[in-house]
């Protein structure tokens, strides 16, 4: 009875805050327990009284917070709606290969391979800050420390907690944004079930068949990549038994996907390259700079239109010398990792 006497009290509260009024007639058959509660203590009504205030403000505050979700929801898709805008205009006039628009289509569409969702907001207004900011949220739909600065000419740097994506930079080359951004997610996931955090991976167990069945129907990867990736599990975790077969089945899978063969201390680790129309080589930590093979022992590492270093290396490939060719700085020598 006394529980009733408290909510009663309180919807009368809430029925006069919120002006719907209230009928107590909907709860006579309570009111002989209430009248019991109160022969046999008179001051369980301000008790109560007491109580039915701190059920409104409880009540009060949840519309109040859901409200306020509901604004902010509106006031993002407004401002998202706003930015998607001038991304439009700025991809108009933007040169083939710059446009922020892109980037960020590119941005949302790795994320949500890797089971996380991309938004966009603005970012500061210092000189130097980006003016967009996109952040990723879980399947669960928590904020990770993820986040990428997008800016005008669609180059974008993605970072965690802050902190820049090891051997990356800006670019506005998808490919290796979408490389920055899956490194990322890699590095988040790794830090989460080191934390005992759940931030988990789209899975591939619900897919039948072999591990490169699994893979390639899953987009994952392409077939012959987790044909590739197959073979070298398969070289790693073998005996001596069938180290020569599974050394055989490795080259030919190496050899279909990529063209070349792989060496048998292969980490797995790989960076992605892309080619420029006049044939050089773009580098995945540096935008600027280019390599061009002049021959089986010489590199020329573009990075500017007409200036680069050539690399020579020595017979057995382990060490190089270099000149610059504009300019009279002393040549260098170095050990190549």
């Amino acid at each position: 009875a006394k529980e009733e006497l408290r909510a009663e009290i309180a919807s009368m509260i809430l029925g006069d805050e919120l002006g719907i009024g209230h009928d107590p007639s909907q709860h006579v058959a309570y009111v002989a327990s209430w009248v019991k509660a109160l022969e046999e203590d008179p001051l369980e009504i301000f008790r109560a009284a007491s109580d039915a205030e701190k059920i409104q403000d409880y009540v009060l505050s949840l519309e109040q917070k859901q409200v306020q979700e509901q604004s902010t929801e509106q006031s993002q898709a407004e401002q998202e709606g706003q930015i998607l805008a001038e991304l439009q205009e700025l991809h108009q006039a933007a040169y083939e290969g710059y446009s922020p628009l892109e980037s960020w289509d590119n941005l949302k569409a790795t994320a949500q391979a890797s089971g996380l969702t991309a938004s966009i907001s603005r970012g500061g207004a210092g000189e130097y800050d980006p003016p967009y900011v996109v952040a990723y949220a879980d399947q669960a739909g928590q904020k990770t420390p993820i986040t990428t600065e997008l800016f005008n000419d669609g180059k974008a740097v993605t970072s965690v907690s802050g902190q820049r994506v090891p051997g990356t930079g800006l670019t506005s080359d998808h490919e290796w944004q979408s490389a920055a951004l899956n490194n990322a997610v890699a590095q988040v996931r790794s830090q989460a079930l080191t934390q005992g955090a759940d931030m988990k991976q789209p899975s591939i167990e619900d897919i039948p068949g072999r591990l490169v069945d699994r893979l390639a129907n899953s987009g994952t990867m392409t077939r012959a990549d987790a044909e590739l990736t197959s073979a070298l599990r398969d070289f790693k975790t073998g005996s001596d038994a069938t180290r020569e077969v599974d050394t055989q089945a490795l080259n030919e899978a190496a050899q279909k996907a990529i063209g070349v063969k792989l060496p048998s201390d292969f980490s797995g680790q790989a960076f992605p390259m892309s080619f420029n129309p006049d044939g050089t080589m773009r580098l995945p930590w540096n935008g600027s700079t280019r390599l061009k093979g002049v021959d089986a022992k010489t590199i020329d590492a573009y990075y500017s239109e007409t200036s680069f270093w050539r690399l020579r290396f020595s017979d057995d490939l382990k060490s190089f010398r270099s000149d610059l060719s504009v300019g009279m700085r002393e040549p260098k020598s170095g050990q190549r990792n």
